[in-house]
């Protein structure tokens, strides 16, 4: 069975990694684009991980 459902967290998560990636192009002091890189890169790996804890969750929960 497929959710259809869309997840806020997901999308704010995503919407987070994508801004981030675009103000690191801007030309802007080295140390204010590592900073806005990083944000971006934990935010992209907190997205990551909820997701696939997500499709484990339903993973099993399907199967009962």
């Amino acid at each position: 069975m497929i959710h259809n459902n869309y997840d806020m967290y997901s999308i704010r998560g995503t919407l987070i990694t994508f801004t981030t990636y675009l103000i690191s192009l801007m030309d802007i002091e080295l140390m204010t684009k590592v900073g806005v890189m990083s944000i971006g890169i934990a935010s992209g790996i907190t997205t990551i991980v909820y997701n696939i804890k997500k499709i484990k969750k339903l993973n099993d929960n399907e199967k009962r």
